[in-house]
């Protein structure tokens, strides 16, 4: 509790400018993807698609429930960066033609839909998180510096702007501790994200002399929209092949944890970050025992940034309410882009 009074008082102190937190005075805005899977028109025409797009095969991970799921994730992450980084320009959330009903008009947030970013629009509508992070930075009036998150991804912290860049042009990446890209060719075993994580490794190698390269945390990723252009125009063809899948695949390329970062690293503008951060994860009923166990790890440790995952297959009406609380308690402040009324 003393620990979170003194950060509400760091907080208000940044914000009122009584104190210089960074030297680095650039804009820093924050992009996330978003998606509401109950959306029964978002629906109908994701069934299309599966019928028509054979891409799929047998990859259950790829096009899982739980990957299109909403329980109110981005209005409390939007909360923690309002509560723990308040020198966020502006926010950006991409999204198909969605908007969250409790997202009130405000002149800090603005809905990019898909179209408004993809370069080839046959390449739409898309399923895959991969091919719309192949096409951030063609988000209109994005700044120059930004950090993606998915909506899922909190700060449980207090941040500053040199915890994600440097004055000399650099980048800050969280690393894995002793865990590395996987190497060889894809397995049939593989889950799709492992599956993209050896296609970059791969082509990297290609590229660049062979190296044994850290993975990266699954947290908000400090991104350079130039130094993105640049990589793009470099790993113009799988870029594009990413792009083009409307479901994750076995033929992916994971840009945004792992082929920016390995190629701005070989170029010498990534640092090592220090932040702390927690990757957890959240059950449905029959495992509300682990729920409760990760959802204590956290306010434990105050971890500055965090990912609860969705590992939600079943009922979870009890965990929805424990998450729910767990939200509350952390972020109890509305930010003022919420609508007060109760939702019907």
């Amino acid at each position: 509790m003393f620990m979170k009074s003194l950060a509400y008082i760091f907080v208000f102190l940044c914000l009122a400018g009584q104190i210089a937190v960074n030297a680095f005075d650039n804009p820093i805005d924050v992009v996330y993807l978003w998606v509401d899977g109950n959306d029964t028109e978002w629906q109908k025409i994701k069934n299309e698609c599966e019928v028509t797009y054979q891409e799929l095969g047998k990859r259950p991970d790829a096009n899982a429930s739980n990957r299109y799921s909403d329980h109110d994730e981005l209005k409390y992450s939007l909360r923690s960066v309002l509560k723990y980084a308040p020198f966020v320009n502006h926010i950006y959330i991409v999204t198909m033609n969605q908007k969250p009903k409790w997202l009130l008009e405000h002149p800090k947030i603005t809905i990019i839909d898909h179209k408004d970013i993809f370069l080839n629009q046959e390449h739409l509508p898309t399923f895959n998180s991969m091919a719309i992070e192949s096409n951030l930075h063609r988000i209109p009036n994005l700044s120059e510096h930004f950090i993606y998150f998915n909506d899922d991804m909190f700060f449980g912290n207090l941040v500053t702007p040199s915890d994600f860049f440097t004055e000399t042009g650099k980048i800050k990446v969280l690393f894995e501790k002793d865990e590395w890209l996987p190497e060889g060719p894809p397995h049939e075993k593989d889950i799709t994200y492992w599956a993209a994580c050896k296609n970059t490794n791969n082509l990297l190698n290609q590229c660049f002399n062979y190296e044994k390269r850290r993975l990266i945390c699954h947290a908000p990723y400090a991104l350079i929209k130039s130094y993105m252009k640049k990589t793009a125009q470099y790993f113009s063809e799988a870029f594009t092949l990413t792009s083009s899948h409307k479901f994750r695949c076995f033929q992916d390329y994971a840009i945004t944890n792992g082929l920016l970062q390995c190629h701005w690293e070989h170029d010498g503008k990534v640092k090592k970050g220090k932040l702390t951060n927690m990757m957890l994860h959240f059950y449905a009923d029959d495992k509300i025992q682990n729920t409760l166990k990760h959802l204590k790890r956290i306010e434990s440790s105050q971890p500055h940034t965090f990912c609860l995952q969705d590992k939600m297959f079943g009922n979870g009406e009890k965990t929805m309410k424990i998450l729910h609380n767990f939200f509350e308690n952390w972020y109890p402040e509305p930010a003022p882009w919420e609508t007060q009324l109760p939702l019907k």
